[in-house]
């Protein structure tokens, strides 16, 4: 059968992209605002994985919000664009980790910046997702697991 994991990400995209940009187009896919799906998808590793299509809009009863919540959206004020996510998926391959590489380069700050976090179905905290670009050639995605020792601690 199978253990789910959930997904919540956030992020602006780098400059104000316009809606033929392939990655605003990929990720309205992904969000399940268009049935089109990207063909050929990109050159990423990601999109050779068996469930990178579920990103988005993979849900499960696992976890207490069991409908997927993703969108793409446009600022009116100043063009930038967002995506948000929250959704669950079998995370074969591993498709979360490979989504957060291909995101990296159109999201990332100079400085470490909180994005969302990860939480399988059978662990006792999530894993916070970080990411920055301190000028490599390459962001940096970086994983935080959050014990069960810190959330006692915290009295959460």
């Amino acid at each position: 059968m199978g253990m789910y994991t959930e997904l919540v990400f956030g992020a602006e995209l780098n400059g104000n992209p316009g809606e033929d940009n392939e990655v605003v187009r990929v990720l309205r896919f992904l969000c399940g605002d268009t049935d089109v799906v990207p063909d050929p998808p990109p050159d990423h590793p990601f999109f050779s994985t068996d469930r990178w299509r579920f990103i988005g809009t993979g849900g499960s009863y696992s976890f207490p919000v069991t409908s997927p919540h993703s969108a793409v959206l446009r600022d009116r004020g100043n063009g930038s664009v967002s995506v948000s996510m929250r959704c669950s998926l079998k995370n074969y391959a591993p498709t979360i980790e490979r989504f957060l590489e291909w995101i990296a380069p159109y999201v990332t700050n100079a400085y470490p910046e909180f994005y969302g976090y990860m939480m399988y179905e059978d662990a006792e905290a999530p894993t916070l997702i970080w990411m920055w670009n301190d000028g490599a050639a390459h962001p940096q995605v970086r994983y935080q697991l959050v014990s069960a020792e810190w959330l006692a601690q915290e009295g959460l």
